[in-house]
């Protein structure tokens, strides 16, 4: 066996990554072709012979020097003999015939494609071979398993050559009958560094023995399987404990290493690279392995025996852990390495820590490949929603499904690309802005330092090498001197928050940069330093394990010194990595290394396990051949000059360095676009999101700019715990509020706490009540003068939201007095006035960028049918009346900054219910529309834009003018309905008016205002859309209503409920429009409730309080709290002794009862202050009233309802009692027809809402 390993060690092929396992067809075809003629089989003879007639070249001693094989490789060849070259005549018949045979396989092979069917072809064509591939395999690996050494063969037992152990599990879904039993293994490998002059003691002391040690010849019955190699796993039973302190955490302590400066200086360099669009740069890695020498030495890599159980179960991590101590045993290492992933590496540090001694020779790694994607993870979770995803997706650099594998951390090979390429990004604008910011013209630097950066191109960098090397250019220097400067002010906050988040982030990757880095160039001290700034992350987003056994791996590093002597040179030498090619640059985390080889040679689906049955025999089989299989294919491929050494790394390449470029050129772009995290025009004090321009609450904001601070004060409080208390290492880490970008605004939420205070409330009253009764005659009439809740159940939701009606209802009366009516409108207008917001909501098809969405909606605009056009908007004041309405309605109030170039929001119509949004974009359309790209679109119009001011724009010399018109400027008006109304009322010419609308609102208060026209107007208001879309005549309804009702419908519109007001519970508009239209008193009442007038709006409030009796069913009543006591005792009074005590109310509780006097007083103040804004809104100043006199008062700065002054219940019993002895008389016989409270006459179906069940609660 030690002559194999001395064969085995001169090939060096088993550890070659670019050593395949499997061969394509094309290249099975070349080999077979190649092999062919190399080893031609003489059919005459009866015997397998190489024929080297084909190539001339090719003899015994080149064959025995160039490759010699293995005799466990000899073997599964067969019996190889070289003819003399006499005896080649013999052979020379042959050759026609194997001539065809070869077009003949050609052609087959071709169509076979690749797979086991092409390779038991390639047997079945050797006549004289009756082994197929299995049976040659299984006694290859029976030859090569007699020995007792953990080791595999090819590995040389050397203590000066490193050798490393690494596990992980390979995981595989089996097809089973029963569903149990599916591929589970624990795999691992070992890796070993290549020095020629190097070899195994073994072969100095064993060579007299090697003849012992040869396997036995094959039996004669062909073996195909492998008897299975079961490992002896003692269980282990003992309680796994981590106990031990860690190092206190050192206040002086440097934080990054000397070299860090030379190396940032060199990241430097390759974004300058990218800014002046140096030719041909590539990425990160490609950078690096282009200028950083790297002379270290290279690992080759075997497999152990695969063990048939989970790795994180503990008697089999104990069991890798004596492999471990057997690999460096057996290569004399006085200490041994093994390296797992996080959940198996936690395990194994607790069996460490619990057995003292019996594994303090061995050093356990934290897998850096694991750690990575861990820390992806925790970045993922601080840029989540912040823009960067919708930036990436919007430059079609990854598709939106990829998005999540990104967050998550899953997708490695995508993080690792992709977050580096982000960052770069992001430096390129900050970058900009920084000669922005110094006045520095772009191409003035250019000129100053484009040559350097074209030399270092080609300039090789040692890591001995000095700042002074590596910057000769003062100017370069100075210029990077500055930069690093602007980079630190960024991060302190100087620039503004935005600018601050994002330059953590590039923080963040520069840490998984120098993580890579440090694996990459074997610099160990950079490997020490930069773990913990991850770790940081992880204690603040709530990844605890990582948290804690980063920490802990960390401590055993820079103890290492003194826990295993001597192992730190070889760390030091960038052993904590591997390195399986000759490019620079290349060395891997030692867990990438075993996903990179065993695990992805198992995972193939021709030549690795995943077509195995269920059999441990089988995959043991696999690994223990492959150093076999390895030798046999790389030899074969140097023989037919297949195989290719890559000299340089794929990101090197032309292709991959160009597609890069473009990459990252079009992020940038899309950052432009959208918003520049670096623009100083952002407010500083906001956190923005780069694809939404919102901003996040301070909260949010505070959280995400102090996260690395806070972090690491979380790890040094763990640090310092641990030092103190050997026990505290396993207990709980603390969970934190993780907040980003993610959290939605705080969204009001109504009190619905006030359902349970109202039925606990109703509950006590109605018992003090009965109580009270006990000893004393309660004036029930009395009682039900007060509000008794703390809102009126009439007007209101026991969960506090206000009732609603449906105002559609109303729009519907007016137009069924146009039924009779014949009018065709006109089939042009004179001028248009548009509800702005209406029509954004109609837009369909809505573009990317807020310049697509001012032209489309300009031109949409452009195209109706006249020459004047006046877009209005809703104005936003604050604190408003309509407050209430808005926050029922969802809408936040979240800043927001808007571009030309800005990608509008993925959900626009979402984004209508933003206040701040609609502001900024008003704005937008107000300014952008003064450019010349307008000109097409306005054309001959005349285009008005009512928002804070009034605008007017039109076309002049093929230019876009803008102007303020004054006399439609309106500031005063918050509503789009009222100012739609001023508008029509400045028109001082004869004209056809056609109002594009929604609201009913406008119908109505457009009706109210018909008499304020300045010149006669014929009007028509469309509404509806689709196929519900239709004109309404205002002329020919004003004149079918009547000047006195149309005067009243605002009053009447603002008491029975409105967008600022709350209407009567299940009231409706339909039947109390019916009794406006039947009383004249009523109408003129309704007419002057806007006057100034105390008596007459005294008299005024009398007449609407008899209104609202009338609506509630009582004829010629005023008094709503005779109303209120006359509905509950004809409701609840008994008529007779014996009926039954139980009884049936039908749609009757709290609800239905009309408002006592005092919440009416609040609700017609109210109703005063709206009606007086609709009834004058053809004047710039339509009111001079306070809200807060008006039925509101101000609360959290914005306005909310006073539902009554005074007191809510009785303040004594005194007040309820009867003092007369008067008796509760039954009045059935003395009621009249008064007291109507039949359903049919009572309630409205067209406003039907959830019925409160308060009394019916308590009542029955």
């Amino acid at each position: 066996m030690a002559k194999y390993r001395n064969l085995s060690s001169e090939l060096n092929l088993a550890s070659d990554s670019s050593s395949p396992t499997s061969l394509n067809s094309e290249t099975a075809c070349a080999v077979v072709r190649s092999s062919s003629n190399i080893l031609d089989i003489d059919q005459s003879s009866n015997c397998s012979s190489i024929s080297a007639h084909s190539q001339p070249n090719l003899n015994s001693e080149t064959l025995s020097e160039d490759a010699t094989l293995s005799l466990d490789s000899q073997r599964m060849l067969g019996d190889v003999s070289v003819p003399d070259p006499a005896s080649s005549s013999t052979c020379d018949s042959s050759i026609n015939e194997n001539t065809a045979n070869n077009e003949t396989f050609d052609t087959t092979a071709e169509d076979i494609g690749t797979g086991r069917q092409l390779k038991n072809v390639c047997y079945f064509c050797d006549k004289d071979r009756k082994q197929n591939k299995e049976e040659l395999e299984t006694e290859a690996t029976i030859s090569s398993v007699h020995q007792t050494q953990v080791c595999p063969p090819d590995i040389i037992l050397n203590p000066s050559l490193c050798t490393g152990v690494a596990f992980d599990n390979f995981d595989r879904y089996v097809d089973t009958i029963n569903g149990k039993e599916t591929l589970h293994d624990t795999v691992g490998i070992t890796y070993q560094n290549i020095d020629g002059n190097s070899h195994s003691e073994l072969n100095e002391d064993d060579d007299t023995n090697t003849e012992d040690m040869l396997p036995p010849p094959p039996p004669s019955k062909r073996r195909r399987t492998l008897t299975e190699i079961i490992p002896d796993i003692t269980p282990y039973s003992k309680r796994l404990k981590m106990i031990g302190r860690l190092t206190p955490v050192q206040i002086d302590q440097p934080s990054l290493p000397e070299s860090s400066s030379l190396l940032q200086t060199v990241d430097l360099l390759h974004l300058l690279s990218h800014v002046f669009h140096v030719p041909n740069t590539p990425s990160w890695t490609g950078f690096n392995c282009r200028i950083l020498e790297d002379n270290s030495l290279k690992q080759k890599v075997s497999y152990l025996t695969p063990i048939n159980l989970s790795p994180t179960n503990v008697s089999v991590v104990a069991y890798t852990m004596e492999q471990a101590q057997s690999v460096g045993k057996e290569c004399g290492q006085a200490y041994a390495q093994v390296s797992y992933d996080l959940a198996i590496a936690k395990i194994a540090l607790k069996i460490q820590a619990t057995e003292g001694l019996k594994f303090s020779n061995l050093f356990i790694h934290l897998g850096s490949f694991h750690l990575m994607m861990a820390f992806f993870k925790a970045v993922g979770t601080f840029i989540d929603e912040c823009g960067l995803s919708h930036m990436v997706i919007e430059s079609k650099i990854i598709a939106s499904g990829s998005v999540n594998g990104i967050i998550e951390g899953k997708h490695f090979n995508r993080c690792k690309r992709l977050h580096p390429l982000m960052a770069l990004g992001l430096q390129i604008l900050h970058f900009d802005q920084f000669l922005k910011t110094e006045r520095v013209e772009h191409n003035f630097v250019k000129g100053q330092i484009y040559e350097d950066l074209l030399e270092y191109q080609d300039k090789k960098i040692s890591q001995s090498s000095t700042l002074r090397d590596l910057l000769p250019n003062e100017i370069l220097s100075q210029l990077l001197t500055s930069y690093q400067q602007y980079i630190a002010e960024t991060r302190q906050g100087n620039h503004g928050k935005t600018a601050q988040f994002y330059m953590i982030y590039i923080q963040l990757i520069r840490y998984y940069v120098n993580l890579w880095r440090s694996i990459r160039m074997g610099d160990f001290e950079m490997f020490k330093a930069v773990i913990p700034k991850m770790a940081n992350l992880f204690f603040i987003v709530n990844q605890p394990n990582y948290a804690r056994y980063c920490v802990k791996y960390v401590d055993n590093l820079n103890n290492v010194a003194d826990t295993h002597p001597g192992l730190e040179d070889d760390f030091n030498k960038g052993f904590f990595g591997v390195k399986r090619t000759d490019k620079p640059f290349s060395r891997v985390p030692i867990d990438l290394t075993l996903e990179q080889t065993i695990n992805a040679d198992a995972a193939k689906r021709l030549s690795g396990i995943s077509h195995f049955t269920n059999s441990i025999a089988a995959r043991q089989r696999w690994s223990k051949s492959h150093s076999i299989r390895a030798a046999l294919i790389s030899h074969v491929l140097d023989i037919c000059g297949l195989r290719y050494l890559q000299d340089v790394t794929a990101d090197l390449q032309p292709n991959r360095m160009k597609i890069y470029g473009k990459q990252l050129a079009d992020f940038v772009e899309v950052l432009e676009k959208n918003c520049n995290p670096f623009d100083p025009s952002l407010d500083s004090e906001n956190l923005y999101s780069i694809a939404t321009s919102k901003p996040v609450s301070p909260e949010v904001a505070d959280y995400l700019i102090s996260i690395e601070e806070n972090g690491e004060g979380l790890r040094n409080q763990f640090i310092n715990e641990c030092a103190e208390d050997e026990s505290r290492f396993d207990k709980p880490i603390k969970k934190n509020r993780v907040l980003n970008f993610t959290e939605a605004p705080k969204k009001k939420k109504l009190a619905l706490g006030n359902k349970v205070v109202e039925l606990r409330m109703q509950r006590d009253l109605f018992g003090r009540m009965l109580g009270i009764s006990l000893t004393h005659k309660v004036d029930i009439e009395k009682v039900l003068s007060f509000p008794l809740t703390p809102m009126p159940t009439s007007m209101c939701h026991p969960d506090g939201s206000i009732c609603k009606t449906d105002k559609a209802q109303l729009t519907k009366l007016m137009e069924k007095k146009l039924e009779t009516a014949i009018d065709q409108q006109p089939s042009s207008f004179d001028i248009s006035i548009v509800d702005g917001f209406f029509m954004l909501h109609l837009m369909k098809e809505i573009p990317q960028t807020f310049d697509g969405i001012a032209k489309k909606f300009l031109s949409a605009i452009s195209q109706m049918k006249s020459v004047r056009i006046d877009v209005i908007f809703d104005q936003y004041f604050s604190p408003s009346i309509k407050d209430f309405e808005r926050s029922r309605r969802e809408e936040s109030t979240i800043p927001v900054s808007i571009g030309p170039n800005q990608i509008r929001p993925h959900n626009f119509g979402a984004e209508l219910k933003n206040m701040e949004f609609k502001i900024a974009l008003v704005n937008f359309f107000i300014d952008h529309w003064d450019s010349e790209d307008m000109v097409p679109f306005i054309g001959n119009k005349i285009i008005y834009v009512s928002f804070n001011k009034c605008y007017s724009y039109k076309v002049l010399n093929n230019k876009v003018v803008r102007s303020i018109e004054e006399s439609l400027s309106c500031e005063e008006h918050e509503e789009a309905d009222s100012r739609i109304i001023y508008h029509i009322c400045q028109i001082d010419f004869d004209a056809d008016v056609v109002i594009r609308c929604s609201d009913s609102d406008i119908l109505i208060i457009l009706l109210g205002n018909m008499d304020h026209l300045n010149a006669f107007l014929k009007i028509w208001i469309n509404i509806g859309v689709g196929n519900h879309q239709r004109y309404v005549n205002v002329n020919e309804l004003y004149r079918i209503l009547g000047d006195s009702l149309s005067k009243a419908l605002p009053c009447f519109h603002a008491i029975t409920g409105c967008d600022y007001t709350p209407a009567f519970f299940r009231k409706g508009k339909v039947r109390p429009f019916k009794i406006l239209e039947k009383s004249k008193e009523y109408q003129s009442a309704f007419g002057n409730i806007t006057t100034d007038n105390e008596d007459l709006l005294d008299s005024t409030f009398v007449i609407l309080e008899k209104f609202v009796c009338q609506m509630y069913g009582v004829k010629n009543s005023s008094d709503v709290n005779s109303v209120r006591f006359h509905l509950f005792s004809n409701t609840f009074q008994s008529k007779k002794s014996d009926e039954n005590f139980e009884k049936k109310f039908r749609n009757f509780d709290s609800s239905s009862l009309p408002p006592c006097k005092a919440e009416l007083q609040q609700h017609l103040l109210r109703v005063r202050y709206v009606t007086k804004l609709w009834r004058n809104a053809h004047l710039k100043h339509p009111t001079s009233l306070s809200p807060v006199a008006s039925g509101w008062t101000i609360k959290d700065n914005k306005y909310d309802f006073v539902w009554f002054l005074g007191e809510q219940l009785p303040s004594s019993i005194a007040d309820i009692i009867i003092q007369n002895e008067r008796v509760l008389r039954n009045d059935d016989n003395d009621q009249d027809d008064d007291f109507n409270t039949s359903s049919n006459e009572s309630d409205d179906d067209d406003d039907c809402e959830d019925a409160s069940f308060v009394c019916n609660t308590i009542m029955e």
